[in-house]
């Protein structure tokens, strides 16, 4: 796990040496750069497998035609060195890094295709003036980039902060990816909160041609909807053994590596399968986060320790914490709420490990949030409402809805025909259409923002030959490359490597996600009355994991907006969210905040709650990025009474 930075089509020594001071945290051990006439590439390591200066980055081939930084695990590394051994490849080091170089040299960018783990790496190649760039099949490393001198010359690194180092970077608001966050939680599609800034989407890859300045994107992986058709066992059997061999396979370090543990099914799971193996350091160690909150989870998370005797760590996160807030924005270079666990659990862990395995996708494959009953629901529930009749009568109830949770319900089944729009609802989309007028200001109405049917459809319509094209499993699908990606990934690989701890997602290996997907239907079902399709999953692991945690409702590393704002968000966003403030940016109105912060606080509230949180955040961040002199950006003032 590292930082990883880089200039193509121009030198600049002193511009490469800033942007890899912009990602310090990242990568503590060491640091390094390349400088050609026309690329420059800067490197922060964290080290993490051959601890020895034989893994210093940039690294190279033996003629030095061929220059690497890389970020990230690389599992099946060593079976690949054993292949490129047998061809006459001869290896300076033992790190994984080294096996990218050389299978580059044999397969050339198809080489992408062949590595089994989280990644995302740039390759220069003098001989044919190209650089490459390339993401992980699931995204769970970050990769941004943007054009500057009239898209003649690329820039590209691992944290957005390092890309605006550059002068000739615009620091602009995007004000579709605004749109995204305010009504998403998340900006999806490759974009980013700053005009001109993009990710590189999982599974893509990107060519950049140093002679005619031209570049092109392509995608080399795409997650296929296959399905199968065997007993139940049979996939019963799958899900222990798959998860278990991706488990064993992320052990892989030269450092101290443990969990996060919430008491959960996935991350017990991990838990549970880990102390079967008894060639791995025992007790293993395990770290929990609270809230203090009537879902708190250290109870649960402690249960799950004691069965299997682990050493286990907690920490409590106040509502307090918030004064600390624009530090975490500044780590995650976006606007994001529910975040301070992810950092707090990592400060923790960062005490005794490097690496921390997560429990993180095992919701996403196997339907583990109600809004996934109604994904599942949805075609029956269609085919028996009559569009000319239930539009009208569900809408008209919606707007005499006592409660955000009915009101929500109504607005669903009024639009029960349209598939973007249930999916927007059930997401769930956090501004109702009816308060989008009252929330924003005349900035965002006149932007010309893009229509949510037509943000989604291109994902809902994401078909393959031989894909089992229903609803659900399209609307997952979605959530994989979307909510997944671009929300709880980059969430905790910011968090995580604020303190260089590198977090490891043994449930999205790629071949288990994709086997995951090829289960049919009625093993992913929902039962009635539940509010999770885990079935499948429970069963995988009944008699390793403790009965309790089969029971546990879903809850997850998250903090409630109305508990927030009854202790300290409200006076936080009373002083941020001025009357002068909010029109000084004319993208929203004040008669909005001023609607809700003089309610008396209700817990009906949740969304509205959310959405002045995101406002503050974006206000901070606004300040923070935008306003600030470009210089500041790396040192901003952290403390939140700053931005009032």
């Amino acid at each position: 796990m590292c930082g990883i930075n880089g200039i193509a089509g121009f030198e600049d020594k002193e511009l490469i040496k800033r942007m890899n001071d912009a990602v310090a945290h990242r990568g503590p051990d060491d640091s390094g750069f390349f400088s050609d006439r026309n690329v420059c590439l800067g490197h922060r390591r964290l080290s993490i497998i051959d601890l020895s200066k034989r893994g210093h980055q940039p690294m190279c081939n033996e003629n030095k035609d061929i220059w690497i930084v890389f970020n990230g695990e690389i599992y099946n590394f060593r079976e690949l060195k054993k292949e490129l051994d047998e061809k006459g490849h001869r290896f300076s080091s033992d790190s994984d890094t080294e096996a990218i170089i050389h299978l580059y040299e044999e397969e050339g960018i198809g080489c992408v295709r062949r590595l089994k783990g989280i990644f995302a790496f740039a390759i220069y190649d003098s001989k044919k003036k190209i650089v490459f760039i390339a993401r992980d099949q699931l995204g769970v490393k970050p990769l941004h980039y943007a054009f500057v001198d009239n898209g003649s010359n690329m820039l590209f690194a691992s944290e957005i902060k390092s890309i605006l180092q550059c002068e000739n970077v615009r620091r602009e608001v995007n004000l579709n990816g605004l749109h995204k966050f305010m009504n998403f939680n998340y900006i999806f599609g490759g974009e980013t909160l700053f005009r001109g800034i993009f990710k590189l989407n999982p599974g893509h890859c990107l060519v950049y041609d140093i002679k005619t300045k031209k570049h092109r994107i392509g995608k080399y992986w795409e997650l296929k909807i296959e399905k199968t058709d065997h007993p139940e066992d049979y996939y019963v059997g799958r899900i222990r053994e798959g998860l278990s061999e991706s488990i064993r396979m992320q052990l892989v370090s030269d450092v101290p590596l443990g969990v996060f543990l919430s008491g959960g099914i996935d991350s017990s799971s991990i838990v549970a399968l880990m102390s079967e193996f008894d060639d791995i350091e025992k007790p293993i160690k395990t770290y929990a986060v609270g809230f203090n909150e009537p879902w708190d989870e250290l109870h649960d998370a402690k249960r799950v320790s004691d069965k299997f005797g682990t050493d286990h760590h907690e920490i409590y996160v106040e509502s307090d914490v918030l004064k600390h807030y624009p530090e975490f924005i500044w780590h995650m270079d976006t606007p994001k709420t529910n975040i301070s666990p992810q950092f707090y659990i990592s400060k923790l862990a960062k005490r005794s490990v490097t690496v921390a395995l997560t429990g993180l996708g095992g919701d996403e494959l196997f339907a583990g949030y109600r809004r996934h009953k109604y994904y599942y629901h949805q075609e029956k529930i269609s085919a028996m409402i009559p569009e000319s009749l239930g539009k009208p009568f569900f809408s008209a109830m919606s707007r005499i809805a006592l409660s955000n949770y009915l009101k929500r319900g109504m607005i669903y089944l009024a639009n029960i025909h349209d598939e973007e729009k249930t999916y927007t609802i059930a997401a769930p989309l956090l501004v109702y259409e009816d308060e989008r007028d009252d929330l924003y200001g005349e900035g965002m109405k006149k932007a010309g923002l893009q229509d949510f049917k037509d943000m989604l459809k291109p994902y809902l319509s994401q078909k393959t030959k031989n894909d089992d094209a229903d609803y659900y499993n399209q609307t997952l699908k979605m959530e994989i490359k979307t909510y997944l990606n671009d929300d709880l990934l980059e969430r905790m690989d910011r968090m995580s490597m604020a303190h260089a701890v590198e977090a490891r997602v043994p449930f999205l290996d790629h071949d288990f996600v994709e086997f995951a997907f090829s289960i049919p239907n009625k093993y992913r079902r929902f039962k009635l009355g539940t509010t999770s399709g885990k079935d499948l999953l429970c069963k995988a692991m009944k008699g390793k994991v403790p009965d309790f945690v089969f029971k546990k409702k879903k809850v997850g590393f998250n903090m409630s907006p109305y508990y927030w704002f009854k202790a300290h968000l409200r006076e936080h966003i009373k002083n941020i969210l001025t009357k002068e403030a909010v029109y000084r940016r004319g993208l929203f109105s004040y008669k909005y905040v001023e609607r809700f912060l003089n309610k008396k606080p209700s817990e009906n509230l949740y969304y509205q709650y959310q959405t002045l949180w995101n406002m503050m955040a974006f206000e901070i961040w606004h300040q923070m990025y935008i306003d600030a002199d470009r210089k500041r950006i790396m040192k901003p003032k952290m403390g939140i009474e700053d931005y009032s």
